[in-house]
């Protein structure tokens, strides 16, 4: 209720005014007396300060806290006796105070009025028991008066009455319209200054760099992201230009502040902003113009972004995107992404190398199938939806289907995105172009058949030969194994004997000719057998004497008596590493000697051949070790 706020309101200030009233009280009393003359007036004053201190002892309970029906209604019947003794003082004045009171009487309560309408402008709720006498009397007396007594002129006295009310009337709307004003602007001015305060805690806050100026683009307010941007403070800045902070930075923008000062609002794109410590950032404006109460433009307001890690994501970006093209170009790739939500098919890459027509977005989403050749399709298509939808590995190999008959060979592979209820959203796929591969590869087959078809004849040309010679080869070491029977000489003896050896290396080398042709058919066997390895050894350096002492070598053979005896395997190849080891010893030395030694360890039996070989640059014989094991 108002009365319950309003009379508290109206205790504070009554008891603000206490001294002041009971002054006009002593001023008026004063002026009553001697206007009259009247001793009465003194009993008039006291009752005025009585009155006085009874509505400051209510209003001080008031005041704590005794808001009660009973306690407003006596509050307002001792501000009403008060405007009462205030204004009964006109009586006495009207009566014996000649016209000179009897103006002072209308006047006392006029005055009252205009105080009773500044109380009112602070709490107008419980104003009326104040004004109330003040407003009866002023009417009042004038007219009682003249009906009393009518030697007086009542028209006079009534004009008298009513001047005044329309005089204190207009007075008080003046006043009242005063206060209003007064007010507004005290409110005007408050909320300004919230509002500044306001701004300024918002720009202090704002994680962004935000500047105001007014409309010579002095600094108002600067938030600390902005003054670090420059490596200034708030006082430095405070009512100086932008181009006096930093004339080479803000010059360009000077047309766009004059077109936002023109009430533009002005969005800025990507602006570098070099920092103190050297480095560069990216911000991103936008200038707006503020107003004032008035609604004038009262300056710019200029916010900025510091875009620079979307700046550098984008360039990150955008570079990527740049080498992930550069290697679908050079891998000859075809990127593909299909979207079952939005039913598009976007791609990538080099797409004429695959197909020689537009693909249809409806017709691949239907089918993903489509764009394999109808040859490979029933080969691949389930095992490769399988793989999708259980996202498997899976990369099939096959020619695309085109329209013009030409075989593209490509290998492809595919990632279905799915949402949490497990439906399909996109298909993300890529297609290499293998056809160049699949050719080389039928190439390198029918390379690999014709030389098979070759390496075939070969063999069997080998094996033919090796057949043909064998036939007179064996006729001569036949004959040579008859003569051995006859009576010969110990020189014809032995020039037989090397006959007959030199016979079975050849039929060696026969041999080898054909397990040439068994080893590349896969069909080379051992003939395993006994034989004495001292007399292989020793026939195997017959064999290669003469050579030895044609080159004037030392040729010696030693087999340790470890290693006598009879062994089982295939003699045939034993001799044809022995054959081939000494073989080359004596091609390959010039001087010195080549020596065969046999041992057998406990690792098993041991074959070395050691030569000399050719000299080292110091001129001594360089020793050459060629050494086979057997077990």
């Amino acid at each position: 209720m108002p009365w319950r706020t309003g009379f508290p309101a109206m205790a504070r200030v009554r008891r603000k005014e206490f001294a002041s009233r009971v002054g006009f009280g002593a001023f008026i009393g004063g002026a009553a007396w001697i206007l009259t003359g009247d001793a009465r007036v003194a009993l008039w004053f006291v009752a005025t300060v009585a009155v006085q201190l009874l509505d400051a002892a209510v209003g001080d309970q008031i005041m704590k806290g005794r808001t009660g029906r009973g306690w407003a209604s006596l509050y307002s019947a001792t501000m009403a006796l008060s405007g009462a003794v205030f204004s009964g003082l006109g009586v006495l004045t009207w009566i014996g105070g000649g016209a000179a009171g009897q103006i002072f009487a209308i006047l006392l309560p006029a005055a009252a009025l205009l105080n009773t309408a500044l109380i009112a402008s602070r709490a107008a709720a419980v104003a009326p028991p104040i004004w109330a006498p003040h407003v009866a009397y002023m009417l009042g007396i004038p007219l009682i008066s003249g009906i009393v007594s009518p030697e007086r002129d009542l028209v006079g006295l009534a004009c008298i009455t009513v001047g005044a009310a329309v005089y204190v009337g207009h007075l008080r709307l003046a006043l009242q319209r005063l206060l209003t004003e007064r007010s507004g602007r005290e409110r005007a001015a408050a909320e300004l200054e919230e509002t500044q305060s306001a701004l300024a805690a918002f720009v202090a806050t704002v994680p962004a760099s935000v500047m105001v100026t007014d409309r010579h683009l002095r600094i108002l307010e600067a938030s600390p992201d902005w003054l670090a941007s420059f490596g200034l403070s708030l006082e430095g800045v405070r009512g100086r230009s932008v181009f006096e902070i930093a004339p080479e930075y803000f010059a360009p923008f000077r047309g766009a502040y004059e077109r936002c000062l023109a009430g533009e609002r002005i969005h800025g794109g990507r602006v570098p902003s070099p920092q103190p410590d050297g480095t560069l950032r990216y911000l991103r404006a936008e200038l707006s113009p503020w107003r004032d109460a008035r609604g004038e433009i009262g300056g710019i307001l200029v916010a900025a972004l510091d875009i620079t890690e979307m700046v550098e994501a984008l360039e990150r970006t955008e570079r990527s995107q740049q080498r992930l093209k550069l290697a679908v170009e050079i891998a000859d790739l075809h990127v593909w992404e299909a979207d079952y939500v939005r039913r598009t098919v976007e791609t990538d890459g080099a797409a004429e190398t695959f197909f020689d027509y537009e693909l249809d977005a409806e017709t691949f989403l239907r089918d993903t199938n489509s764009t394999i050749d109808p040859r490979d399709r029933a080969l691949i298509s389930e095992a490769w939806s399988a793989a999708v939808l259980e996202d498997r590995p899976f990369r099939p190999e096959y020619r695309v289907a085109r329209r013009d008959g030409r075989e593209v060979w490509a290998t492809c592979t595919a990632k279905l995105i799915r949402d949490e209820a497990g439906r399909p959203l996109r298909l993300i796929g890529a297609m290499q172009n293998i056809t160049e591969r699949k050719a080389a590869e039928a190439e390198l087959r029918r390379a690999k058949e014709t030389a098979e078809a070759a390496s075939l004849a070969k063999s069997t040309f080998l094996a033919t030969i090796s057949h043909e010679i064998r036939t007179p080869l064996n006729g001569v070491l036949g004959m040579a194994q008859a003569m051995a029977g006859d009576a010969l000489s110990s020189a014809q003896r032995e020039r037989l004997s090397v006959i007959r050896e030199s016979g079975e290396t050849l039929l060696a080398l026969l041999n080898d000719v054909l397990d040439l042709s068994k080893i590349e058919a896969g069909k080379l066997e051992l003939e395993v057998a006994e034989f004495d390895l001292s007399a292989l050894m020793r026939g195997a350096h017959a064999a290669f004497t003469a050579v030895a002492e044609r080159k004037g070598l030392e040729f010696n053979l030693v087999v340790a008596p470890e290693a006598r005896g009879r062994y089982r395997s295939d003699s045939t190849r034993v001799r044809q590493i022995v054959y081939n080891l000494v073989s080359n010893a004596l091609k390959f030395t010039e001087s010195g000697e080549v020596r065969v030694s046999v041992d057998r360890t406990a690792d098993g039996l041991v074959l070395e051949v050691a030569d000399t070989g050719a000299r080292h640059a110091a001129g001594g014989p360089r020793a050459s070790v060629r050494e086979v094991r057997a077990g």
